[in-house]
C-alpha cells in the first residue's frame, strides 16, 4: 500500500515545551513529536507525518491524542473528537479519506459520539516521558535517597541492648548531687521510702547522716561519724568502722552557715 501523509496542528498556551501524538493506528505505542510552528502565533504546533504500510488504511477512522511537557495528556478542543467510554479520555478523531494520499486533519468544531472506539489509551504509567527541556528542575527527585524502613530484627537488635530496668528506686547507684544530700537529713517518719531502698547493713545506724567517698559513692555513717556497715576482718557486716586512716576517707558535708549581716552606724 502507498503511503499516506498526514499534518496534525494544535494550539496550546506559551509555558507548554514539547508536544507529542500517540493514536490508535499503532495501539497508542507510538510517541510522534511535534514542533513549534514559527509562522504562525505562540502556542502554535503541528507535525507533518508519513505512514508507511498497512499503518493507516483508506476510508478508516482512527483516534488519537496528544501529551503535553510528558505528562499531561490532552486533545484538540477545536477538532472532532469523542470520549472513550472506559477511561473516559477525549479523543480526537480521524477519518482517512479514500483514494487521498495526502490530507490536512482540519475538521469543524463539534463533537460527536458514533462509531465505536478501537483499542484503548496508552496507560499513563506507561507513557515513554520526553527528556525534560529543565533537567535541574526535576534534579531533587532523581536524586533524592529514600532510606528503607527498619526491619523487625533490627529493631529488635537495637532494643535488645536497651536496660529497660527501672533504677528510680535504686539510690545506692545514683549519682551524687548536692540536692541528694541536701535531703538526706530527714528523720525516719518523713522519708520511708528511702530508708527501704538502702542495704540492710545501714539499719543499726541510729541516726540519718550521710557522707561522700573521693570516689564520689554515697555511703551512710553514724552518729559518731563512722561509715555504717563498713566490713573488717573477723566482723559482721553491721560493724562500723571509728579507725582514723578510714575516717579520713570519707568527708561529711559541711553545714552551711550563713554570715551575718552588719549595719553600718554612724
Amino acid at each position: 500500500m502507498a503511503a499516506v501523509q498526514l499534518s496534525f496542528s494544535i494550539r496550546t498556551s506559551p509555558n507548554v515545551k514539547t508536544i507529542h501524538l500517540l493514536g490508535s493506528w499503532d495501539n497508542y505505542t507510538g510517541q510522534l513529536p511535534l514542533s513549534q510552528d514559527a509562522s504562525a502565533k505562540t502556542g502554535s504546533w503541528k507535525g507533518t507525518f508519513r505512514f508507511q504500510g498497512n499503518s493507516l488504511q483508506l476510508g478508516q477512522r482512527y483516534w488519537y491524542y496528544y501529551i503535553m511537557d510528558g505528562y499531561h495528556v490532552s486533545h484538540d478542543p477545536t477538532a472532532e473528537y469523542t470520549v472513550e467510554p472506559t477511561t473516559g479520555r477525549k479523543l480526537n478523531i480521524l477519518d482517512v479519506p479514500c483514494g487521498a494520499r495526502s490530507s490536512n486533519n482540519s475538521s469543524s468544531n463539534r463533537h460527536s459520539s458514533d462509531g465505536v472506539i478501537k483499542g484503548r489509551a496508552l496507560s499513563p504509567s506507561k507513557i515513554l516521558s520526553p527528556k525534560p527541556s529543565k533537567p535541574y528542575a526535576s534534579r531533587q527527585i532523581r536524586d533524592a535517597r529514600y532510606s528503607p524502613p527498619p526491619t523487625v530484627s533490627e529493631l529488635t537488635r537495637r532494643f535488645g541492648n536497651v536496660d529497660m530496668s527501672d533504677s528510680d528506686s535504686d539510690i545506692s547507684t545514683s549519682p551524687p548531687s548536692s540536692t541528694g544530700s541536701s535531703m538526706s537529713g530527714r528523720s525516719d517518719n518523713s522519708s520511708p521510702s528511702s530508708i527501704s531502698s538502702l542495704s540492710d547493713n545501714s539499719s543499726v545506724c541510729s541516726c540519718e547522716r550521710y557522707g561522700i567517698t573521693r570516689k564520689g559513692d554515697r555511703v551512710k555513717l553514724d552518729c559518731g561519724g563512722s561509715r555504717c556497715g563498713a566490713n573488717s576482718p573477723g566482723s559482721d557486716s553491721n560493724y562500723c568502722s571509728s579507725d582514723d586512716s578510714e575516717d579520713e576517707d570519707y568527708r561529711q558535708p559541711r553545714p552551711t552557715t550563713r554570715r551575718p549581716n552588719y549595719a553600718h552606724v554612724r
